[in-house]
């Protein structure tokens, strides 16, 4: 029997989830905050409902999103800056191979600096 036709399920936890989108927003330059403002400020929303870091997602659930909310740096586009965050998250999920539907960028926080 093919590994596809097994029984069971295949489920990913959400706190794995988070840390790769955290990760991969944490790498784009103009997102500021440390790694753990970022890890508290993602979420996993499944058809409109999100779920505790302590839930799992199965591989075939439909309606999976990322949902992000960033600090920016004052000085950089934000707008270029939550569309990148959008694609390498949603590029490194989906190729790690979960069905990701979307990316939600917030940018709820700006760092200024005077100049």
């Amino acid at each position: 029997m093919p590994f596809s036709e097994e029984p069971g399920e295949i489920r990913v936890s959400v706190s794995t989830l988070v840390e790769m989108a955290a990760r991969s927003a944490f790498l784009v330059e103009g997102v500021m905050g440390d790694f753990n403002h970022l890890l508290r400020n993602t979420k996993v929303v499944v058809q409109g409902e999100t779920l505790s870091p302590n839930d799992r997602v199965s591989t075939k659930e439909k309606g999976v999103f990322i949902n992000i909310s960033l600090k920016v740096d004052s000085r950089k586009n934000w707008e270029e800056i939550a569309q990148e965050v959008q694609k390498r998250v949603a590029n490194m999920i989906r190729e790690w191979g979960f069905p990701l539907e979307g990316v939600n960028v917030e940018v709820s926080e700006v760092e200024w600096f005077l100049e």
